[in-house]
C-alpha cells in the first residue's frame, strides 16, 4: 500500500536536486511551467488590489500600475485546466504515491502516468482539452457535447490511420480547438 506524501517528504524533496530526482528534464519544465503562472497569477491579482487602493498615500505608488490580464488567464488555466505532461512529471517525481492516485489519471487522462511519453504532443493537447471539458462546467451544452464527441472521433480514427504527417488528425484538432474554446468561453 502506497502511503502519502507528508510535509516532511516534501520539505526533503524540495531541499533535493531536482536534477536528480528521477524526472526528466521535460518533466521538470512542466512542474515548473505551472508553478510560475500560478505564483504569477498571485502577483497580478495582488497588484490589482494594491492599485485599487492607491488612493491611500502610503499606498500611491501602486495607483498607476499596470494588471497583465494574459499572466491571470495562464494561472487560471495552470491552476484549473488538465495538464497531463504537468500531471505525469508528478507520478514522476513521487507527488502521486497515494493509494488509488494512478487509477484517477488513468479515469481522467485514458493513459497511465508511464505511458505519456509514447505520446505525441498533439495527442497530449487532445487529451488536455477533453479532460479539462470533462472536469469543467463546459460540457453542460449538448451542442458542445454532440461536437466535440464527433470531432473527438474523427481525430482517433485519423491518428490511428496510416496519414504518415498526420494531415487529417491536424485538421480535425483545429476543429476541436475552436469548440474547445468556445466551450470554455461558456464555461465561465
Amino acid at each position: 500500500m502506497a502511503h502519502s506524501t507528508t510535509t516532511f517528504e516534501f520539505e526533503h524533496f524540495k531541499k533535493e536536486n531536482l536534477a536528480d530526482s528521477g524526472g526528466t528534464r521535460e518533466e521538470r519544465k512542466a512542474l515548473l511551467d505551472v508553478g510560475i503562472a500560478i505564483r504569477r497569477r498571485l502577483f497580478e491579482h495582488e497588484r490589482a488590489k494594491l492599485k485599487g487602493i492607491g488612493e491611500r498615500k502610503d499606498l500611491a505608488e501602486f495607483k498607476d500600475l499596470e494588471i497583465d490580464q494574459k499572466a491571470i488567464k495562464r494561472g487560471d488555466c495552470a491552476a484549473h485546466r488538465a495538464n497531463m505532461k504537468a500531471d505525469a512529471a508528478l507520478a514522476a517525481f513521487g507527488f502521486l504515491n497515494n493509494e488509488g492516485d494512478e487509477a484517477v489519471f488513468k479515469e481522467l487522462y485514458s493513459w497511465r502516468p508511464d505511458e505519456v511519453k509514447f505520446l505525441s504532443d498533439k495527442m497530449i493537447e487532445f487529451y488536455d482539452m477533453e479532460t479539462s471539458l470533462k472536469i469543467s462546467r463546459a460540457i453542460n451544452n449538448r451542442h458542445i457535447i454532440t461536437s466535440w464527441d464527433r470531432l473527438g472521433k474523427k481525430f482517433r480514427e485519423s491518428w490511428i490511420s496510416l496519414d504518415p504527417i498526420n494531415s487529417k488528425a491536424e485538421a480535425v484538432l483545429v476543429e476541436l480547438r475552436v469548440v474547445y474554446e468556445r466551450a470554455m468561453a461558456n464555461a465561465r
